[in-house]
């Protein structure tokens, strides 16, 4: 249980916020100033590396979905409409090549926010929180076969 007093100097206007198991209590009431006390203190944890980047990992990932499935309604209603029977005034089918060009930026949108994505991916793999995780995944996985070679070889010993 650490504690600590810190003070934030945020436009001229400088907090004072109590430290406390990580999170910062604001005694005014009012993170921006001292003009508005209050009798409850504001509570503000600043995230951890860790989390700053799962949280942009999740922000690539929900983009790089959001293009693919333009990507693929546009692609499925362009399919759909060129096998129907009638090709009526106004669709895709009637101007296939502006259809085309369209899959073709929405495509292009979908890979380069994939690429995003995966760039925030290799970076939260080399965070050292998550290459101890994958380490100790791999040791439990190793664990769990070295117990499971020798519950076979108990078993073809029995019959």
């Amino acid at each position: 249980m650490q504690e600590s007093v810190k003070q934030f100097d945020i436009e001229n206007d400088i907090d004072t916020a109590i430290l406390h198991n990580g999170w910062y209590y604001f005694k005014t009431g009012n993170i921006r100033s001292n003009t508005t006390p209050s009798n409850e203190a504001i509570m503000y944890r600043p995230p951890t590396g860790l989390e700053r980047v799962n949280n942009q990992l999740i922000y690539a990932r929900t983009l790089a979905q959001i293009a693919r499935k333009a990507f693929l309604d546009l692609k499925n209603r362009f399919v759909d409409e060129a096998i129907a029977a009638t090709k009526p005034e106004g669709t895709l089918c009637t101007n296939p090549q502006v259809a085309y060009e369209q899959l073709k930026q929405l495509k292009q949108v979908y890979e380069e926010r994939l690429e995003q994505y995966r760039e925030v991916e290799q970076q939260y793999e080399r965070l050292p929180e998550i290459q101890r995780q994958r380490s100790s995944e791999r040791a439990i996985a190793a664990e769990k076969q070295r117990v499971n070679d020798y519950l076979q070889a108990l078993r073809s010993i029995r019959v």
